[in-house]
């Protein structure tokens, strides 16, 4: 797959707005050259709780991004759905708008961590990634905030 001319022009101001991101809370390896795919290191925000720790992202980004939707999925799932997937609707088709950045993705993602009461899978957990696809831009999420 080969990304677009539209794609590599943002990818690229993207990345370079990442290298001078003000939050303490992102980190991006931007020492790849790949630009399909980038990983990004998020740390859990004070006062929640994943106060201090780490989480890894993937960005898997599409040849027509930003009109399509990146996939992004936690590498070190243990707390959300084992296979990595994110019940977080601005991630997926039916919410994705091309206004949406990495920068955007990652605090959107942070926020949600925040938010969080307790540290656990989602109850349906073992259903969901028995019959999930590889790419969770293909499941069919019913976004429920108190339910993903």
């Amino acid at each position: 797959m080969s990304l677009t001319k539209l794609a590599v022009n943002r990818l690229m101001s993207e990345r370079k707005q990442l290298s001078k991101c003000s939050s303490p809370l992102i980190k991006a390896n931007l020492e790849s050259e790949n630009l399909e795919k980038l990983d990004v290191t998020l740390l859990g925000p004070e006062d929640s709780l994943y106060k201090g720790k780490k989480f890894q992202l993937r960005f898997t980004f599409p040849s027509n991004y930003p009109l399509e939707n990146p996939m992004v999925i936690f590498l070190q799932p243990n707390h959300i759905y084992s296979n990595g997937h994110i019940c977080l609707s601005v991630i997926y088709k039916q919410h994705w708008t091309p206004a949406m950045t990495i920068e955007s993705i990652c605090l959107s993602i942070i926020s949600m961590l925040a938010s969080a009461t307790q540290i656990e899978r989602p109850p349906n957990d073992s259903s969901y990634v028995s019959r999930a696809p590889s790419d969770p831009r293909s499941s069919n999420w019913i976004f429920e905030d108190d339910k993903c």
